[in-house]
């Protein structure tokens, strides 16, 4: 209760901020968007390490990281503000809030119900963990192994495809641009998001439990990494269709989507831990995000008439399968005679050439063009210097 009443002002905050920020995102100065965001995490965790060290003796350990929490929110809000008023945001009496509370509303539930099921599960899953034979001290160090270090690795990816869904809120919103030109972002948002889950899992698979001992020094998490690793997959599509289908108006649709997929994950951590433990997490995770993407992406092709690229998909798929087979072979050699330090980098390294070549051959994604287009405009910026 002490730290809730500390982060408490927090809501205030971060309701604020949240406006000033959206409105960058709505000009598509997604720059200023990332670096805010960014800003806002170095200044918390530095806030945390000052705070909790306990050089104000007031303030030490998870009192500390409370305090943090919110002085760095406050910064946030300040600095967004600053950031709104120096790119001459105006000031105007509210207008078509009815609207606005009708269209945010399924929004704000989603937010809602996750928060909760988030809550739920961390007191579920020790629960059904001790009635099926673990004593409660195991049970909670399973479910903190999974949250505090399995799962952050998991979604690690989302960072990449997040800031995809970032990008094309607006882009798709804009309803004065072509059909064409829509349907072309969502099919290579499609295909963008297959490659990066298919690129992490092949280095998941092979080396999870030497990424863990690595950065945790624990190798039971990294078991869960491996064998949770095609979660990527729904998450990274569930994230991208949502996102898609609120940019159209499709709030409430993506909210009883999400309910269904709820339903799963509830079902999963509730009945099947007896049967295979902590993984129920990850089976929860998995059939509830296949099951909203499923749904999602049906309604997405009915609204939008997109092109899928199943073929280009596929191999993306494929080609990761060889890469993560090479990606075991060089972490056992190498790890042989070096420390995970230098063996889990550069088996990760030679896999990912081994990905990049494969997918090039195949005809997945094009690297030439890409190189191209970036020299292009970089000869395009020396010129326009020179005028």
């Amino acid at each position: 209760m002490p730290l809730f009443t500390i982060m408490l002002p927090a809501l205030v905050t971060s309701a604020v901020y949240c406006v000033f920020r959206a409105w960058l995102l709505g000009k598509r100065d997604y720059l200023t968007y990332s670096v805010t965001e960014l800003a806002e995490e170095v200044i918390r965790a530095l806030l945390s390490v000052f705070l909790a060290s306990g050089i104000i003796s007031s303030l030490a350990g998870a009192t500390g990281i409370a305090a943090a929490f919110t002085v760095s929110d406050v910064i946030c809000a300040v600095m967004l503000i600053a950031i709104y008023a120096k790119k001459k945001g105006g000031v105007a009496a509210p207008s078509s809030a009815g609207l606005l509370i009708k269209e945010s509303l399924p929004i704000t539930l989603m937010r809602l119900f996750s928060g909760l099921i988030t809550s739920l599960t961390a007191i579920v899953i020790p629960m059904r963990l001790v009635s099926a034979g673990m004593d409660i001290y195991q049970a909670t160090a399973e479910y903190g192994r999974v949250a505090g270090m399995a799962l952050p690795l998991l979604m690690a990816p989302t960072t990449l495809t997040g800031s995809l869904s970032v990008v094309l809120v607006p882009e798709i919103a804009d309803r004065a641009q072509k059909q064409h030109e829509l349907t072309a972002k969502i099919t290579s948002s499609l295909l963008f998001l297959t490659i990066i889950a298919s690129a992490f899992c092949m280095l998941y698979v092979p080396m999870g439990e030497s990424i863990t001992v690595l950065l945790f020094n624990d190798a039971p998490s990294g078991r869960f990494v491996s064998i949770a690793a095609v979660l990527i997959f729904p998450m990274g599509l569930n994230q991208l269709s949502a996102s898609m289908l609120n940019s159209l108006g499709m709030e409430k649709r993506t909210f009883f989507h999400y309910l269904a997929g709820a339903s799963l994950l509830l079902l999963s951590i509730v009945f099947t831990p007896k049967f295979i433990g902590i993984y129920s997490i990850a089976l929860g995770f998995i059939l509830s995000f296949t099951l909203t993407s499923i749904l999602n992406i049906r309604l997405l092709y009915k609204k939008c008439r997109f092109e899928i690229p199943a073929k280009k998909m596929a191999f993306s798929v494929l080609c990761a399968v060889p890469s993560a087979v090479f990606c075991r072979f060089l972490l056992g050699i190498v790890s042989a005679f070096a420390p995970d330090i230098i063996s889990v980098p550069f088996a990760a390294a030679g896999a990912t050439g081994m990905y990049v070549v494969f997918t090039q051959l195949t005809g997945v994604t094009d690297y030439k063009t890409v190189f191209v287009n970036l020299n292009a405009a970089r000869i395009l910026k020396r010129k326009a210097r020179m005028f």
